[in-house]
């Protein structure tokens, strides 16, 4: 709060803050309380929370009231399905939007790191379980029996599939797709204009 204060003179107001992770030492009302009070001073226009489970957001709506939760963000792909037990049906109760983070897994869901992809020294993903080397190779062949199938009849990639897939799930409002080449995002924004069928989806 301190940060966004001191902040408020160079930007005429911030449009969505989100409180990245719930701290579980500060209660929850404390904490939209604080938001509020910023949305009062004109400082902020909307609030949000990120990587929050469903019980927590729906005591934060309640705690933000009669301001809307605007959003939930949480990681969401076709790898990690674990919102839609709780926080994606939530955000959707309390009437937040949901931005869904981390769409291609970091990559994985890309196609572009196969079993045989040797990283250099350094790099995070040489020491993250889910680059591990067996599970890349399951990874890499679900996506060849079934995502690069579906991308041919649509001439997409396997990426744009999945992001796809991801902005045709129930309750969904944007992913936050990362790209590190200009080439990379436009073929991301692609993305959208891919309308998969009910079977394709499944």
């Amino acid at each position: 709060v301190l940060r966004l204060t001191a902040l408020a003179p160079i930007l005429e107001r911030i449009d969505l803050v989100q409180v990245h992770f719930r701290d579980h030492g500060v209660p929850v009302g404390e904490t939209m309380s604080a938001l509020a009070d910023l949305v009062s001073e004109r400082k902020v226009r909307a609030v949000g929370v990120c990587n929050f489970d469903a019980d927590d957001v729906r005591e934060a709506a309640r705690a933000l009231a009669p301001l809307p939760l605007a959003s939930l963000q949480t990681d969401y792909s076709l790898l990690s399905r674990g919102v839609e037990d709780g926080p994606l049906p939530a955000a959707a109760e309390v009437g937040a939007g949901f931005l869904a983070y981390s769409p291609l897994a970091q990559g994985l869901l890309t196609g572009a790191h196969g079993p045989t992809r040797a990283y250099a020294p350094g790099d995070w993903r040489a020491s993250t379980p889910l680059f591990k080397k067996k599970n890349r190779a399951l990874v890499h062949r679900c996506i060849s029996e079934v995502v690069v199938p579906i991308a041919r009849e649509h001439g997409a990639t396997p990426g744009q599939v999945a992001i796809a897939w991801l902005l045709a799930q129930p309750g969904v409002s944007a992913a936050i797709v990362g790209a590190s080449t200009p080439a990379q995002a436009r073929e991301n924004a692609r993305a959208a204009a891919i309308e998969l069928s009910p079977g394709e989806r499944d």
